[in-house]
Protein backbone atom coordinates (compact mmCIF):
# COMPACT_ATOMS: atom_id res chain seq x y z
CA UNK A 1 0.00 0.00 0.00
CA UNK A 2 1.23 3.51 -0.36
CA UNK A 3 -0.29 7.02 -0.45
CA UNK A 4 -0.43 8.53 -3.99
CA UNK A 5 0.88 11.77 -3.03
CA UNK A 6 1.97 14.06 0.15
CA UNK A 7 -1.72 16.04 0.20
CA UNK A 8 -3.47 12.26 0.69
CA UNK A 9 -1.24 11.91 3.57
CA UNK A 10 -2.25 15.32 4.74
CA UNK A 11 -5.68 14.56 4.91
CA UNK A 12 -5.02 11.87 8.00
CA UNK A 13 -5.62 11.93 11.30
CA UNK A 14 -3.39 10.04 13.30
CA UNK A 15 -3.14 8.55 16.91
CA UNK A 16 0.37 7.78 17.78
CA UNK A 17 2.15 5.90 20.67
CA UNK A 18 5.39 3.98 21.33
CA UNK A 19 5.94 0.44 20.64
CA UNK A 20 7.08 -1.57 23.97
CA UNK A 21 10.66 -1.63 22.11
CA UNK A 22 11.48 1.77 22.51
CA UNK A 23 12.18 1.43 25.89
CA UNK A 24 11.25 2.73 29.35
CA UNK A 25 11.74 6.36 29.02
CA UNK A 26 9.60 6.77 26.04
CA UNK A 27 6.78 4.70 27.92
CA UNK A 28 6.75 6.57 30.66
CA UNK A 29 6.06 9.37 28.84
CA UNK A 30 3.26 7.77 26.24
CA UNK A 31 0.20 8.76 27.54
CA UNK A 32 -1.20 5.80 26.15
CA UNK A 33 0.20 3.44 28.52
CA UNK A 34 -1.23 6.07 31.60
CA UNK A 35 -4.38 5.56 30.75
CA UNK A 36 -4.57 8.85 29.19
CA UNK A 37 -5.97 9.40 25.73
CA UNK A 38 -3.07 8.52 23.26
CA UNK A 39 -1.55 11.24 21.15
CA UNK A 40 -2.05 12.97 17.65
CA UNK A 41 -0.09 13.37 15.18
CA UNK A 42 -1.35 14.94 11.37
CA UNK A 43 1.90 15.06 8.66
CA UNK A 44 2.01 17.84 6.73
CA UNK A 45 2.54 17.74 3.24
CA UNK A 46 5.51 20.33 3.99
CA UNK A 47 6.95 17.80 6.15
CA UNK A 48 5.96 19.08 9.54
CA UNK A 49 4.07 17.47 12.15
CA UNK A 50 0.86 19.03 13.77
CA UNK A 51 0.38 17.73 17.56
CA UNK A 52 -2.86 20.03 18.59
CA UNK A 53 -6.16 18.41 18.48
CA UNK A 54 -7.41 21.74 17.43
CA UNK A 55 -5.58 21.91 14.30
CA UNK A 56 -7.41 18.48 13.09
CA UNK A 57 -10.05 18.38 10.67
CA UNK A 58 -12.13 15.40 11.98
CA UNK A 59 -15.48 16.44 10.04
CA UNK A 60 -13.34 15.78 6.93
CA UNK A 61 -11.30 13.26 7.46
CA UNK A 62 -11.37 10.02 5.13
CA UNK A 63 -12.93 8.04 8.49
CA UNK A 64 -15.71 9.56 9.97
CA UNK A 65 -14.42 10.26 13.70
CA UNK A 66 -16.32 12.89 16.05
CA UNK A 67 -13.76 14.82 17.89
CA UNK A 68 -11.87 13.44 20.57
CA UNK A 69 -10.67 14.70 24.21
CA UNK A 70 -7.30 16.33 23.72
CA UNK A 71 -4.53 14.25 25.34
CA UNK A 72 -3.70 15.75 28.95
CA UNK A 73 -0.25 16.10 27.66
CA UNK A 74 1.86 15.24 24.58
CA UNK A 75 5.83 13.48 24.50
CA UNK A 76 6.93 17.17 23.42
CA UNK A 77 5.53 18.78 26.97
CA UNK A 78 8.74 17.58 27.97
CA UNK A 79 11.58 19.55 27.94
CA UNK A 80 14.39 16.65 27.89
CA UNK A 81 12.32 15.57 24.67
CA UNK A 82 12.34 18.74 23.13
CA UNK A 83 15.98 19.71 23.59
CA UNK A 84 17.06 16.09 22.32
CA UNK A 85 14.64 16.33 19.23
CA UNK A 86 13.77 19.84 18.65
CA UNK A 87 12.75 19.79 15.21
CA UNK A 88 11.01 16.71 13.57
CA UNK A 89 10.60 16.37 9.81
CA UNK A 90 9.15 13.66 7.87
CA UNK A 91 9.65 12.66 4.24
CA UNK A 92 8.95 9.50 2.03
CA UNK A 93 11.46 7.48 1.13
CA UNK A 94 12.04 4.17 -1.26
CA UNK A 95 13.88 1.82 0.49
CA UNK A 96 13.93 0.33 4.32
CA UNK A 97 16.20 -1.90 5.10
CA UNK A 98 17.45 -3.05 1.46
CA UNK A 99 13.94 -3.35 0.39
CA UNK A 100 12.13 -1.36 -2.16
CA UNK A 101 8.31 0.59 -1.75
CA UNK A 102 7.18 3.37 0.00
CA UNK A 103 8.31 4.10 3.33
CA UNK A 104 8.17 7.42 5.72
CA UNK A 105 11.45 8.71 7.41
CA UNK A 106 11.16 10.62 10.44
CA UNK A 107 14.51 12.30 10.71
CA UNK A 108 16.82 9.29 11.47
CA UNK A 109 14.61 7.13 12.95
CA UNK A 110 13.93 3.66 11.36
CA UNK A 111 11.73 4.28 8.34
CA UNK A 112 7.88 3.60 8.96
CA UNK A 113 6.24 0.93 6.72
CA UNK A 114 2.90 2.01 5.17
CA UNK A 115 -0.02 -0.66 5.72
CA UNK A 116 -3.59 -0.25 4.83
CA UNK A 117 -6.27 -1.37 7.04
CA UNK A 118 -9.42 -3.57 6.47
CA UNK A 119 -11.75 -0.36 7.11
CA UNK A 120 -9.47 1.60 5.04
CA UNK A 121 -7.80 3.58 7.14
CA UNK A 122 -3.53 3.32 7.60
CA UNK A 123 -1.14 2.22 10.01
CA UNK A 124 2.42 3.61 9.74
CA UNK A 125 4.98 1.58 11.73
CA UNK A 126 8.65 0.52 12.43
CA UNK A 127 9.82 -1.29 15.76
CA UNK A 128 9.77 1.69 17.70
CA UNK A 129 6.61 3.55 16.88
CA UNK A 130 2.85 3.10 15.67
CA UNK A 131 0.50 5.89 14.01
CA UNK A 132 -3.03 4.55 12.62
CA UNK A 133 -5.84 6.63 11.34
CA UNK A 134 -8.44 8.02 14.12
CA UNK A 135 -10.95 5.84 14.97
CA UNK A 136 -12.84 4.08 18.25
CA UNK A 137 -10.09 1.80 19.03
CA UNK A 138 -7.26 4.00 18.71
CA UNK A 139 -9.01 6.47 21.39
CA UNK A 140 -8.94 3.60 23.51
CA UNK A 141 -5.73 2.79 23.01
CA UNK A 142 -6.21 -0.59 21.19
CA UNK A 143 -3.61 -0.60 18.16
Amino acid sequence: SQFTSAEELEMQNFHFRFKEDAGEFWIERDSNYLSAPPMFRKLRKDGSFCRSVEEFDFDTAPIPFPRPPPPRFDIFDFPEVVENFPHIQWRFTKFCNGAKGQFIKVNNFPALHILRLKNWGWRLENLWTAYQTCDDDTLHGNF
